[in-house]
């Protein structure tokens, strides 16, 4: 992996890393993370260490959009030019969106992409992450960003990766033989995919209780007559008798004590979701394998943001229209995965992991 580091005289830095070789012309797939004032200031912070771990996550979901041969109609020819990587920038004094040097500091941050592209041989693709909101022009920073720089895609990616995350699960419980309808959904985090799974799961009449920090939010879900806990109840909540569990929050949402919770509860069956970073160690997997519950990395289940915006990428530079409704058609390809591997997994007694079995199955 390779990692690029800019910085101005007003303190601005912007790491990119990438694992497209120098020259290759590779698509750099990976969000725009913002940094968020109260992560900045985490002991020991990194931009590149940062740019590095979520990287590595893009990685893998290019890895197994590739394994699995889901993306776009325009995608999947191309899918051998997808690479991992990710854009944090972290603004001087003032520099975050919203502030007074915001146009400023995303202004020279989109210098530093231009250059980039110029000078390494790769191309950018990037889209929303952490940070971003209506600068203090009014102007949703997205929209700024696009606007100046092509590899900025705005398309909704949260849907499609929703939709994802749904025939994943749709998936699963084919494979198990279980009635879908008698099922207790559990969502951790309800953004913008979570709020895509709650209204596909609330077409289908099932039961859903969601976890949720943001009052807002919370407070538009109880409306719509679904069951939401406040964040500070989460042991509570991973207690509940919830058949499966789809874990879209901020990060690190599956720490050890919270998979400990999750293998004494009999009642889970299936963890999956589209969280980056979700689980701090990663050995955490096996004990819910130990457990016997399927789990799912979400980094393989977050594939169809990444591949949304590499076919909006692709439309736009053949200028044709992007149609988004072509990613609902390739998301349900996970059905399928879903419920061969899961097949699999339940024959052998949970001998395996749900990767190794799906990257034996699909090599």
């Amino acid at each position: 992996m390779w990692v690029y580091r800019y910085e101005n005289a007003r303190g601005d830095v912007l790491c990119i890393g990438t694992h497209g070789e120098p020259q290759s012309q590779k698509l750099s797939l990976g969000g725009f993370r913002i940094v968020p004032s109260a992560r900045a200031n985490l002991s020991g912070f990194s931009p590149e260490q940062e740019a590095v771990s979520l990287g590595v996550g893009m990685e893998e979901k290019a890895y197994w959009s590739k394994l699995f041969r889901i993306a776009g109609s325009m995608g999947l020819p191309e899918l051998a030019r997808v690479v991992g990587g990710k854009c944090v920038f972290l603004p001087a004094a003032n520099g975050r969106v919203g502030e007074s040097n915001d146009i400023e500091a995303l202004s020279w941050a989109l210098e530093c992409l231009a250059d980039f592209e110029e000078s390494a041989g790769i191309r950018i693709v990037t889209g929303q992450d952490l940070g971003h909101g209506m600068l203090s022009n009014g102007i949703s920073s997205l929209q700024f960003m696009s606007e100046r720089f092509r590899g900025v895609i705005v398309s909704d990616t949260s849907k499609p990766t929703g939709e994802g995350n749904y025939q994943l699960m749709r998936g699963y419980v084919d494979a198990a033989g279980i009635d879908w309808q008698k099922l207790h959904f559990g969502i951790l985090g309800c953004g913008n995919i979570g709020q895509h799974l709650v209204s596909r799961l609330k077409e289908d009449g099932v039961m859903i209780t969601v976890l949720e920090p943001n009052k807002k939010t919370s407070q538009e879900l109880s409306d719509n007559g679904i069951t939401v806990l406040d964040s500070s109840e989460k042991p509570r909540f991973l207690k509940l008798p919830i058949d499966l569990l789809a874990v879209n929050a901020v990060g690190a949402s599956l720490d050890s004590a919270s998979c400990e919770i999750i293998a004494a509860n009999k009642q889970i069956k299936l963890v999956s979701g589209c969280e980056n970073l979700v689980m701090p160690n990663s050995s955490d997997s096996e004990i819910l394998r130990r457990a016997k519950k399927m789990y799912v990395h979400t980094e393989l289940c977050g594939m169809m943001g990444y591949l949304t915006a590499v076919e909006n990428y692709l439309a736009v530079a053949a200028g044709k229209p992007f149609n988004i409704a072509g990613m609902f058609e390739a998301a349900a390809g996970l059905r399928t995965v879903a419920k061969q591997t899961t097949s699999k997994v339940l024959l052998e007694n949970f001998a395996r992991s749900f990767e190794d079995v799906a990257r034996e199955s699909y090599s």
